[in-house]
């Protein structure tokens, strides 16, 4: 009986032990899970402390990069008009020309001109003559003053500088073409009109040039513009005339333009070269140029404006006087002594 409950109490203690081991071990557990919870928390803690260091970063770095952007901005609109006053200023201070150039001007297609000319092309003596159709616009064309000498690259800076964009608002980012247009001036002739002295140097003359483009899609037109510039003998290009938009289709001879000028002043007795630079509207650079070293039209023309074209026409006066009563004494003795011989 004794062994018995001696055996019963050995039992139950053992379970109690195990139950308190298996306790533990929970318990054990349980402090485990906790610790866990608690390194991610504080993981957890720590992400979200470097995720708010950065998100202050990154907006300081974003405020100074807006400031520092507004600050060029403004710098720049600051140097654009400086250099744009700069250089007005020493187009104004330039040393101006003897004498003030003036042109009388008229620029269209060919077949605009000379729409209601039947002689355009009529040559008397091996000089041209004057359409007259183009005649009458000439005529009534008001008379352009050229105040000071601009060349070539002198008028390439300043138009250069009035595309530049003045503010951060007006930047116009133009996307890329979805299309090729190679340009190209086929060919380029002049003739000379008016030249009232005969000396072989003329006051008009027309510049008439054939502008091409071929486009990769088969749309085959675009929309140009011209400036024109003249070298006189020994000198640099010097800027002419700009002539106003129009269409060019292909390689299509109907879009031939013309510019008709009439040197009004300023213009010496000299041979003169002309070159064209060809633009397409809305972009800076030039897509094709064609000057005197293209062409022998284009080269040492003849020229002076109307102040040196000039005709004189001389009179042969004679003046009485004591030569004259001389002369009347010689007759009259020639009169008698012929009498007194008969």
């Amino acid at each position: 009986m004794n062994t018995e409950i001696t055996t019963q109490h050995s039992a139950n203690k053992a379970r109690l032990l195990a139950m308190k081991k298996q306790h533990k071990g929970k318990r054990a557990a349980i402090k485990q899970l906790l610790r866990k919870r608690q390194a991610n928390r504080q993981e957890v803690r720590w992400f979200k402390f470097v995720a708010c260091i950065w998100c202050l970063l990154f907006i300081a770095l974003t405020a100074e990069a807006v400031e520092q952007s507004q600050h060029a901005s403004t710098t720049e609109e600051a140097t654009t008009e400086g250099v744009t006053t700069t250089l007005a200023n020493q187009l104004l201070a330039a040393e101006q020309p003897s004498e003030f150039q003036q042109i009388k001007v008229v620029a269209d297609y060919t077949r605009e001109l000379q729409s209601t000319d039947n002689d355009s092309n009529s040559n008397i003596n091996g000089v041209n003559q004057f359409p007259s159709a183009a005649n009458q616009k000439l005529s009534e064309a008001p008379l352009l003053p050229v105040s000071t000498r601009i060349s070539r690259a002198e008028h390439q800076a300043a138009k250069a500088l009035s595309q530049l964009p003045i503010s951060k608002q007006k930047i116009e980012i133009k996307a890329a073409r979805s299309f090729r247009q190679e340009f190209s001036i086929f060919d380029a002739v002049t003739r000379l009109f008016d030249d009232i002295d005969a000396d072989g140097f003329f006051r008009t003359f027309s510049v008439t040039f054939d502008a091409d483009v071929y486009t990769y899609n088969g749309v085959n037109e675009a929309l140009v513009y011209a400036d024109i510039y003249l070298r006189q003998s020994g000198r640099d290009w010097e800027y002419f005339y700009s002539t106003d938009n129009f269409m060019i289709f292909g390689e299509s001879t109907d879009d031939q333009y013309e510019v008709l000028s009439t040197l009004a002043s300023g213009y010496q007795t000299d041979h003169y070269d002309v070159l064209i630079d060809l633009y397409q509207v809305g972009y800076s650079n030039i897509v094709a140029t064609y000057s005197s070293d293209d062409s022998s039209s284009l080269y040492a023309l003849p020229l002076e404006s109307e102040n040196y074209d000039v005709y004189y026409e001389e009179e042969i006066h004679v003046h009485g006087g004591s030569f004259a009563w001389f002369g009347l004494a010689v007759i009259a003795g020639m009169l008698w002594q012929r009498r007194s011989q008969t």
